[in-house]
């Protein structure tokens, strides 16, 4: 029998560095309570039914296109059982159910955040864990891989999660095609989207789904001085012609211009997690070096991203991760019923939204958010930058792919480098894959970039 050792000691090893920031400060009290147990992640006692197929349309700008479904995870309505999620989805596709309920479910615990940290399990007992969690949500994987059949690769998936459960779908495990098993984050494109209130108006932030290309230089900061990649990612911008700046406060200030022709704005730095508002930050927090705060994005005013069409990369240990705030009387979000009838879709949201860096990145006007839900590696960081700045740059195919799409083929790229069958892989090729679907994105899912070119 294989020796049992630490998650940290499986993903880093001797030599290598997380780009997490290890903080002393215990959980605030005024965090939302976790699960009170780890002990069986998966465990499906079913629940009462839901008052409502919570089909959250209100957060969506028009009907999504054919080739995209929406799946939406709320909190059972019922006054009875607040712990309870449901599992609901809908599409517009030809020949593919229009909407599907799955059963209502306990509040699951497989935050890769929580699960994969210094303390928490070994990347295969939580790959393993997914598989046995796909099949508990069978009914989704099912619609979710017929439509792949019927749509192809164009098929993209929009994941409207309005519960601080951090499912992390892209690990999902569909059903097998061609006699082979697939992972979502690898064989689909994902949008992920919420409740987001613009920082001006204070209107609902809808999810768009225009089919636009954005243009630009590149905007960022690489804390090169705490990070072990050697400043791979920096060398890679500069190697482009962009112009990076030194430090946070640099960025930020950048960020408060008024700068037109930006198209991608970059972070790569340590990241600090925290199930508060006041705590959780991207850099270190310490006399010496500097930082960017969660909490006071909320009352900046970032010009740039109603100048400039950009899309922030936050290449940071769990920056995007959500939390919730018992200083704001921070709850679980339900749906209502809707007044037209049981099957009506609803707008009324019980509770307050989710916050966190994506969140606050998006109502400043942002028009998407690539971000990272748990510990990352440097060195694996900096592979997945470069790799996608190869494709931002205009080396690759005329007119590029959407986001979303990249991100896929990242993952893809990921699993198509690991044996075959999962019998033979190792804690080192686990994890490479949780890594890989750490990697997640807010937004309009027909969003294209192209850095380098300067409007």
């Amino acid at each position: 029998m294989r020796p049992r050792v630490s998650f940290r000691k499986a993903v880093t090893g001797p030599q290598r560095q997380t780009r997490t920031v290890r903080t002393p400060l215990a959980p605030s009290s005024g965090s939302y309570p976790r699960p009170d147990s780890l002990a069986d992640p998966v465990a499906n006692a079913e629940v009462s039914p839901p008052v409502a197929i919570p089909v959250t349309t209100s957060l969506l700008a028009v009907a999504p296109p054919p080739n995209v479904a929406v799946l939406n995870i709320s909190v059972n309505g019922s006054e009875h059982d607040r712990t309870a999620l449901t599992f609901s989805g809908h599409c517009a596709t030809p020949g593919v159910t229009a909407r599907i309920a799955g059963t209502p479910r306990r509040r699951p615990a497989l935050g890769l955040g929580d699960l994969a940290n210094a303390n928490g399990l070994l990347p295969r007992d939580i790959v393993a864990l997914m598989h046995t969690f796909s099949r508990d949500i069978r009914d989704v994987c099912k619609w979710i891989s017929e439509l792949r059949r019927r749509v192809g690769e164009d098929l993209c998936l929009v994941i409207v999660d309005v519960t601080d459960a951090e499912i992390p779908w892209e690990l999902v495990v569909l059903p097998e095609q061609a006699g082979m098993k697939a992972y979502l984050g690898a064989a689909v494109a994902v949008s992920r989207w919420g409740q987001v209130v613009d920082v001006q108006s204070y209107d609902d932030v809808c999810l768009e789904f225009d089919e636009v290309e954005h243009r630009g230089a590149v905007v960022g900061w690489v804390d090169t001085s705490t990070l072990a990649s050697n400043g791979r990612e920096q060398a890679k911008l500069l190697g482009l012609g962009e112009r990076l700046e030194t430090s946070a406060d640099a960025l930020l200030h950048r960020l408060q211009g008024r700068t037109s022709g930006c198209a991608l704005v970059y972070i790569g730095a340590h990241g600090r997690y925290a199930p508060n508002l006041i705590d959780f930050a991207i850099g270190m927090r310490d006399p010496d070096v500097e930082g960017i705060l969660l909490n006071p994005l909320a009352a900046m005013d970032l010009h740039l991203f109603r100048c400039s069409d950009a899309v922030v990369f936050l290449n940071v240990c769990h920056a995007g991760r959500a939390i919730r705030d018992a200083r704001l009387g921070d709850e679980d979000l339900a749906l209502l019923p809707s007044a037209d009838g049981p099957d009506e879709p609803s707008a009324t949201l019980l509770g307050n939204r989710l916050r966190g860096f994506p969140e606050r990145f998006l109502a400043q006007g942002a028009k998407g958010v690539i971000a990272t839900t748990g510990a990352i590696h440097d060195e694996e960081a900096a592979d997945m930058a470069e790799w996608l700045f190869g494709r931002l740059s205009g080396a690759s195919q005329p007119g590029g792919r959407p986001v979303p799409q990249l991100l896929r083929e990242w993952r893809a790229h990921v699993r198509h480098t690991l044996p075959e069958s999962w019998n033979d892989w190792t804690q080192q090729h686990n994890r490479q894959l949780l890594t890989a679907c750490m990697y997640v994105y807010y937004g309009n899912p027909f969003v294209r970039l192209r850095i380098g070119s300067h409007p």
